[in-house]
């Protein structure tokens, strides 16, 4: 390296990058020349931000024409471009430990010009360059080290083993598994795939040492907590693989927790949890499916763990195979279905309790596929909840019932107020009143036939904003109605705090038959606080004439089911039924 700097302060450097020049003899800088380009080194200088400003002729051998000029190669996004992904820490942390040393260097792959990586050996010096007043600036040099006999048992140890944890990687973790299944056949295995949740939110607050060496502390863990002969290796990024020989599911189990626990306790007191998705490996079937089929079912059962669930492993079935399988086929297919109209409104009817005319209805939305039939918003709602696609669909229901309501209007009937479902998403991150406003001018639609249904659980979030959306909803004519009430954590006392119209009493109450009459207590003080407090009640779920005398009795305003009826599509229904018969 101190032969490069040699070179570098002598080089001629005249430049798009400020027009410098260091004069040298034309011999001397041939010479130079010469040498390093015959040894096949790729010399190269960097500014003070790792912007490229200088690059030789052995560039082009293995990168080709791609451009160099002026890119930031310490940039995660660039780098990952062209560094082996399973490389992209060590080569990455190269930058960091120049800053401090003033040298370093590390073996790496990197993608060359005909696709395929290769070994390199990545070297980097500081050095402060006269021309810019002593400023510092780094030169590096790039060999190709595939070949050199000296450097096989490095590049083999690459080839079997994680750079940055020392684990197997997964194709010296795929020999090992083999062999042990094949000499052990009767055994039983497991293999248990984890990772450490927002681990990226670390390398972002911290730095990529930090994530380095909580990385490097949770492949010590696992070396430590696992059987002897478990076979541990890091897949990439973030995520572990464990093969291990079980007896009974306590032993796995007993592993998780001891992982998960160590983890959350770590040296750098960083808070962190981990999930983890497990398959277990009983028949002769099971053993003798590929390594990375395994290893695939249990990051499929990983995948089932909800935000913010209590648990923190799953273990692989069929049923999530499936389930992963339908959610990556409704995603593919949302966007067509929306511009297709493949999503049908349905009106559910809301009826007074007291004297049986027709109060509202709910807009509900239920997808009727070309070929599958109709798909339940079971199925798909959780899907568009989590990939932000819920808001078109909010949108596009909202847009539907206001044209129904726009005909009734034109017809000369007065509309029974439509409620609309508003998610979660939309409420915090969408521009909810803006799109509200100008779907009720766009159809001249008064703001007391559109009504908006808010579930309980939105209320465990950021309760100012959601208290200011709906007070300034309330201040446009909106009426807000709380669904879903009693389906999760709620409180009756939480009623006195929420800016709500009306409380809708969640169905699970009337289907709860082996509680049937602590439920009807519970209902009972619901509906006689929620009156108190000045709300409307609405119970959801009646599917009896026993659920209606009950209701009666204490005093709920309005119902909801079967018993009156079923949901129906949106465009089936005659203004005058809807006005004059409850019960269609």
């Amino acid at each position: 390296m101190n032969v490069l700097v040699g070179y570098f302060m002598r080089k001629k450097s005249e430049s798009t990058f400020g027009g410098m020049c260091v004069t040298t003899t034309g011999i001397l800088e041939s010479i130079y020349d010469t040498i390093i380009v015959q040894a096949d080194i790729f010399t190269f200088e960097l500014d003070s931000e790792n912007h490229m400003v200088f690059a030789n002729s052995v560039y082009e051998k293995y990168f080709g024409n791609q451009k160099w000029e002026n890119v930031n190669i310490s940039d995660y996004g660039v780098a990952s471009k062209f560094i082996h992904p399973e490389d992209l820490a060590v080569y990455l942390s190269l930058f960091g430990e120049t800053e401090k040393q003033g040298m370093n260097s590390v073996i790496c792959r990197i993608l060359c010009e005909d696709k395929i990586y290769r070994w390199f050996r990545v070297s980097i010096c500081n050095y402060a360059d006269e021309r810019l007043g002593n400023l510092t600036r780094k030169i590096g040099m790039i060999q190709d080290v595939n070949n050199e006999l000296s450097a096989f048992k490095q590049i083999k140890d690459y080839e079997e083993y994680d750079s940055l944890t020392g684990l197997y990687n997964d194709e010296k973790a795929d020999k090992e598994i083999k062999t042990i299944i094949r000499s052990n056949p009767d055994s039983k295995y497991c293999i248990i795939v984890l990772d450490i949740n927002k681990f990226k939110v670390v390398n972002e607050v911290y730095d990529t040492k930090t994530g380095n060496s909580i990385l490097k502390y949770t492949a010590s863990v696992l070396k430590k907590v696992t059987p002897k002969m478990a076979v541990c290796s890091r897949m990439y990024a973030d995520t572990f693989s464990i093969f291990m020989k079980y007896k009974k599911k306590e032993d796995i189990i007993k592993v998780i927790d001891k992982i998960y626990d160590r983890v959350h306790n770590n040296p750098k007191e960083i808070s962190l949890t981990t999930s983890f998705g497990v398959f277990v490996a009983e028949s002769s079937e099971d053993k003798a499916l590929p390594i990375g089929l395994m290893r695939e079912r249990a990051l499929i059962a990983k995948r089932t763990i909800k935000k913010g669930a209590l648990t923190y492993y799953a273990f692989f079935s069929d049923k999530f195979r499936n389930d992963i399988i339908m959610e990556q086929e409704i995603e593919s297919e949302m966007h067509r279905a929306l511009a297709e109209g493949q999503f049908v409104v349905y009106l559910q009817p809301k009826v007074n309790l007291s004297d049986g005319e027709l109060k509202g209805a709910e807009a509900l939305v239920r997808w009727q596929h070309p070929e599958k039939g109709l798909i339940t918003p079971d199925s798909f709602i959780p899907v568009f909840e989590s990939n932000g696609f819920i808001i078109k669909l909010d949108e596009y229901v909202c847009c539907e019932v206001c044209k129904l309501l726009r005909k009734w209007l034109d017809a000369g009937v007065e509309p029974v107020p439509v409620s609309v479902n508003l998610s979660r998403l939309h409420i915090y991150s969408g521009d909810v009143i803006g799109y509200l406003i100008g779907i009720i001018k766009k159809y001249k639609i008064p703001p007391q036939y559109l009504r908006l249904e808010v579930t309980e659980t939105i209320f465990l979030g950021d309760t100012d904003k959601l208290n200011n959306v709906l007070t300034e909803l309330h201040s446009l004519g909106f009426k807000v109605e709380m669904d879903d009430f009693g389906s999760g954590y709620s409180s009756l006392n939480m009623l006195k705090n929420v800016p709500v119209d009306t409380v809708k009493i969640d169905k699970e109450f009337f289907a709860d038959e082996a509680n049937k009459d602590k439920s009807k207590i519970v209902m009972t003080h619901t509906i006689s606080m929620a009156k108190d407090l000045q709300m409307e009640v609405i119970a959801e779920g009646i599917e009896t004439e026993e659920h209606v005398e009950f209701l009666k009795n204490s005093k709920c305003d309005v119902g909801q089911g079967f018993f009156f009826s079923r949901p129906m599509p949106l465009m089936s229904l005659k203004a005058n039924l809807l006005k004059y018969n409850c019960y269609f």
